[in-house]
């Protein structure tokens, strides 16, 4: 009985794998070129940030990825954003903000809540077409982390994961994030 039960199994544990193989490969490669690049995978799909060209009109400015960076001596501001707005597809917008760190490359950083803490995370967006756009939160109790893996006066590169919540309290996961950005 327990042979005919794995052997039932085995193909949907084998399908479920691939499919999750196949949204990672979707991803841009993790760099740390300063190559423009952002993605992840939201509750498992591939969050890859392109833009329509009718996403265009209303603000021709608007990139796919966006970054912002402010430093003093001693400590940095940073948020880095990636934008899906195509159509038959649904809106996706993952933020990663970080406020007043020091500036050390290779530091891992907790993802907590807005504004309490120096590093969170948003969702906003739709899981599907049938659905309005909601906000999802990092919060104190859910986890997360940003590793910056290259920081100099070029580039920021590295990986993120969080967990959020909408005020339904619906979890969002966010996985095998990956960012490489040219500072100037």
């Amino acid at each position: 009985m327990k042979k005919m039960f794995f052997i039932l199994l085995f193909p949907f544990l084998f399908s479920t794998c691939k499919k999750a193989k196949l949204e990672l490969e979707k991803l841009p490669p993790e760099t740390q070129i300063g190559a423009q690049t952002f993605g992840c995978l939201v509750n498992g799909k591939a969050l890859v940030p392109k833009l329509s060209l009718l996403s265009q009109i209303p603000s021709p400015r608007l990139e796919p990825v966006s970054f912002y960076f402010k430093s003093d001596s001693n400590t940095m501001d940073f948020s880095v954003k990636g934008i899906r707005d195509v159509t038959n597809e649904p809106d996706m917008r993952v933020s990663l903000y970080v406020k007043g760190i020091d500036i050390i490359e290779g530091v891992v950083l907790m993802i907590k809540e807005e504004h309490t803490e120096k590093a969170w995370g948003h969702f906003y967006g739709s899981l599907n077409l049938n659905s309005y756009n909601t906000y999802y939160n990092s919060k104190e109790n859910l986890g997360g982390e940003i590793w910056l893996k290259k920081f100099n006066d070029s580039i920021i590169a590295g990986t993120f994961w969080f967990n959020a919540v909408n005020s339904n309290y619906d979890t969002l996961k966010i996985t095998d994030g990956r960012f490489d950005i040219k500072i100037r």
